[in-house]
């Protein structure tokens, strides 16, 4: 189970960082969607069975994204989180 959940900076012009804790290892997928729900990238740095524990990623951003809000969806052992980001160029 997600135990905390946060993307820095936000807003952001390129990277974000994430940060999270897990209470238990899971199996974890995160992508990027627009606020419709299409996919706009998958991060695979972040997917896979990740261990319990304090977690920090850096993300990038496709180059190629529009200034506007997204998504950043994270399916942990099947249950799905989303939190907004805001892009801007």
């Amino acid at each position: 189970e997600l135990d905390k959940f946060a993307i820095f900076p936000n807003p952001t012009k390129a990277d974000v960082s994430l940060q999270f804790t897990l209470n238990e290892s899971a199996n974890i997928s995160l992508q990027l969607q627009t606020l419709q729900g299409k996919t706009v990238t998958q991060f695979n740095q972040v997917t896979g069975f990740v261990s319990a524990g304090s977690h920090v990623h850096s993300l990038r951003l496709p180059t190629d994204l529009s200034s506007g809000l997204y998504l950043l969806s994270m399916d942990i052992n099947g249950k799905k989180m989303h939190s907004k980001v805001s892009v801007i160029k």
